[in-house]
């Protein structure tokens, strides 16, 4: 028994598999926008004076659901701040604490990489490897 495929059948199986798959893409976009949407709305306030990079990140967490990640080699323990800020975001806290310093930061959902910034000279170095 040969039995062949109705061309309407094919198509509607065709179209059946192309809304799954898109619906399927639709509902991963919304949800990492949601994910991303936690560190724009989520506002801290924090007042301290002489504290330490790990003290700040100590109330950091505690106030929000945001977890630091970075290697204690990276961060000076010699540098106290002084931080008084109301109703601000994690990006706006986060500027001013590494506006003077030699760290920078990567946000990922509530997940926060702390990394020392890359200097010129060791940049182009990069650059040259990676073109070779």
């Amino acid at each position: 028994m040969n039995r062949s495929m109705n061309p309407r059948l094919l198509l509607w199986r065709k179209l059946f598999l192309t809304v799954k798959f898109i619906f399927i893409f639709l509902l991963l976009g919304i949800g990492n926008s949601f994910a991303d949407s936690y560190a724009q709305s989520e506002k801290l306030s924090m007042n301290v004076h002489q504290a330490t990079f790990d003290e700040i990140v100590s109330v950091i967490e505690n106030q929000s659901e945001f977890v630091f990640f970075y290697k204690s080699s990276d961060v000076d323990r010699s540098v106290f701040y002084d931080v008084e800020l109301e109703n601000k975001t994690i990006h706006e806290i986060l500027d001013q604490l590494t506006k003077n310093s030699s760290l920078t930061y990567r946000i990922s959902g509530k997940y926060i990489f702390i990394d020392r910034k890359v200097k010129a000279e060791e940049q182009a170095s990069v650059n040259k490897v990676n073109i070779l």
